[in-house]
């Protein structure tokens, strides 16, 4: 339970960071890439954690409930780093027009 709880902060942090970090940031790349694996090492404890016969069904619904917020602060952060690149691509766009327009001159 404990490594299971440490985890939980690690991808409280990671989240955090990665709704701090701007998009094209190289460094973002890095902190999602930790996101999914602290994901995918907390789905491990997790399955242990049911299969568990000892455990109690509060402390089961806690973890099911984090399941949760964490879902939905990953939906957030990705639907603004998805805006976010977005933007950025419009605007190279825009640039590259203005770019053809000067040259055109």
């Amino acid at each position: 339970m404990k490594n299971l709880a440490e985890l939980n902060v690690e991808i409280e942090k990671l989240l955090i960071d990665i709704e701090s970090s701007p998009a094209e940031d190289d460094k973002s790349d890095d902190l999602v890439q930790s996101l999914l694996d602290m994901v995918n090492k907390r789905q491990t404890f997790v399955s242990q954690f049911i299969d568990d016969d000892s455990i109690i069904a509060n402390d089961l619904q806690k973890e099911i409930d984090l399941t949760q917020v964490f879902l939905a602060k990953a939906t957030v952060a990705l639907k603004h780093r998805q805006d976010l690149l977005s933007v950025r691509k419009s605007n190279k766009q825009k640039m590259n027009v203005y770019k053809s327009i000067e040259s055109n001159r």
